[in-house]
C-alpha cells in the first residue's frame, strides 16, 4: 500500500498484531538420544546404549527432533563397549581354561607360577619351552594328612612327602620347593584336598628342560 505524501510510513506490526511474523520454533531434543548417550556412558549398558542410537539415528535424521550427535556418540559409545566386554570374556576365558587344577596334576608336569596377594596361580607349560617348575609330587589329602598338613607350612609339608632321590636333586640343583592346594581355606585343609609340591630355581630363572621324566617322581601319599 502506498503512503500519501506527507504522511510518517506505517509501524511494523506490534508483537500482539496478527500480522507480526512468528520466531521460528526450535525442534525438543529427542529423549531416546539423549538416553542413548547416557547409557554409552555407563559401563554396563552398552547394549541398549547400542539399542536407543540405532532408534535415535532414526528419530532425529528427518530433523523433527533435536540430538543427532547424541544418537551417534551413545552409539558408538555402545559398540566400544561391547568390544571391551568381548575381549574381557574371551581373555577370561582363555586365562580359566589354562589354569592348572591341583587335582588334574601328576609328577612331571610343568608349570608357569605366578604369586599374587590372593595367592597363587599355577598354569600348565610346556616341559621344553622355559617354564618356571616342574611338579615333584601330587595327590590328595586322607583324614591324617588333612590334620598334618595343617600344622605344617607348605614346604615342611614336600619335604616329607619326596622321596629322598628328589630331595637330593633339589639340593645339587640349588632349587626351591612350591606348594599349592586347592582347599578352599589353605590354612585349614579338610580331607579330599588336592595338593602339588613343585621345584623351582632358586633365583627364579627359567627352567629350560624337565627336571625328572614323567611318572618317576613318588606316588601320591592318599591316607585313610
Amino acid at each position: 500500500m502506498t503512503t500519501p505524501p506527507g504522511l510518517p510510513p506505517p509501524l511494523p506490526p506490534g508483537p500482539g498484531s496478527p500480522f507480526a511474523p512468528r520466531p521460528p520454533v526450535r525442534a525438543p531434543y529427542d529423549g531416546v538420544s539423549v538416553a542413548a548417550l547416557a547409557s554409552g556412558l555407563t559401563c554396563c549398558a552398552a547394549p541398549v546404549a547400542v539399542v536407543l542410537g540405532i532408534v535415535g539415528l532414526v528419530r532425529t535424521t528427518d530433523g523433527r527432533r533435536r540430538g543427532l550427535w547424541a544418537a551417534v556418540t551413545g552409539l558408538v559409545l555402545g559398540v566400544a563397549g561391547m568390544v571391551v566386554w568381548v575381549v574381557v570374556l574371551i581373555g577370561g576365558t582363555v586365562a580359566l581354561l589354562g589354569t592348572t587344577s591341583e587335582g588334574d596334576a601328576v609328577p612331571g608336569d610343568c608349570l608357569d607360577v605366578t604369586r599374587a596377594f590372593d595367592g597363587t596361580d599355577v598354569r600348565w607349560s610346556d616341559c621344553y619351552a622355559p617354564h618356571d617348575a616342574e611338579v615333584l609330587a601330587a595327590g590328595r589329602l586322607g583324614h591324617v594328612g588333612a590334620a598334618r598338613a595343617a600344622e605344617l607350612s607348605g614346604e615342611a609339608w614336600c619335604r616329607k612327602a619326596l622321596e629322598p632321590a628328589l630331595l637330593d636333586l633339589i639340593r645339587e640343583k640349588d632349587l626351591e620347593l612350591g606348594f599349592s592346594t586347592d582347599a578352599v581355606d589353605p590354612d585349614v585343609p579338610e580331607p579330599g584336598d588336592a595338593w602339588i609340591c613343585w621345584a623351582e630355581r632358586s633365583d627364579h630363572h627359567k627352567l629350560e628342560a624337565p627336571l625328572v621324566d614323567r611318572g618317576s617322581g613318588p606316588e601320591p601319599p592318599q591316607e585313610a
